[in-house]
């Protein structure tokens, strides 16, 4: 990791996008629906959260990237931003996986998660996390319709993430429990935090190597739009 100033942290997997600084006595983090303008809100909303947080671009140690799953727009926007930044800036640079925030907080809860993220045109890609946190599954691209025939079990399911409310009333009505309101939104203070513990464990990726992770649906092509 770089120096002992605070990570920056940024998500852009979906129209639900997020930034945040975090470390060095800060904590700030920003949330907003982003929808297709995450080419225009992004950079306003990552010099906004720097300026709340009282830091410059180079008193920061490093960057976090959520890299997908997720919309294929809004995910090459995020990743192009953070390189773009970790270059310019000789930054270290880590991909989280998006789906590994989704689960994060639900950790504990002694429940099977299951992390949902939308990709565009119907379908979404969803993962199994024990309650520990440790993936049980690969991630597995499919229509909302087919993810409702694979869910057997609801007396142990927690499902969370980008759900579409008439979806998740379906749910809800099968015996799961869903959690999609504000609290159960990726957080982009998690991304920080899980951002820091990889950098710990495994070091910074490779900036020329780092890609989007867009799980591609069974026909072989993106799914995301």
């Amino acid at each position: 990791m770089g120096g002992p100033g605070p990570i920056l942290a940024i998500d852009t997997s979906t129209d639900q996008a997020g930034v945040a600084v975090s470390g060095d006595g800060v904590a700030i983090g920003l949330s907003w629906n982003a929808g297709r303008n995450q080419t225009i809100s992004v950079l306003d909303q990552v010099d906004r959260c720097l300026g709340l947080a009282k830091r410059r671009v180079d008193e920061l140690s490093a960057i976090a990237v959520a890299n997908g799953p997720g919309m294929f727009t809004s995910l090459r926007v995020g990743l192009s931003l953070a390189k773009g930044l970790a270059m310019a800036n000789g930054l270290p640079i880590v991909g989280v996986p998006t789906l590994e925030l989704v689960a994060h907080p639900w950790i504990g809860f002694e429940r099977e998660i299951i992390a949902v993220v939308p990709v565009g045109r119907g379908r979404v890609v969803w993962k199994r996390f024990s309650d520990h946190g440790a993936a049980t599954s690969q991630p597995v691209n499919a229509a909302l319709e087919e993810l409702l025939v694979v869910l057997e079990d609801p007396a142990h399911g927690l499902v969370v993430g980008d759900v579409p409310e008439s979806f998740a009333h379906e749910l809800t009505s099968k015996g799961f429990i869903v959690r999609t309101d504000p609290v159960a939104r990726r957080n982009p203070l998690v991304l920080a935090e899980l951002g820091v513990r990889r950098l710990a464990a495994s070091g910074a990726d490779d900036l020329t190597l780092l890609q989007p992770d867009y799980v591609l649906s069974r026909s072989g092509a993106v799914a995301g739009a």
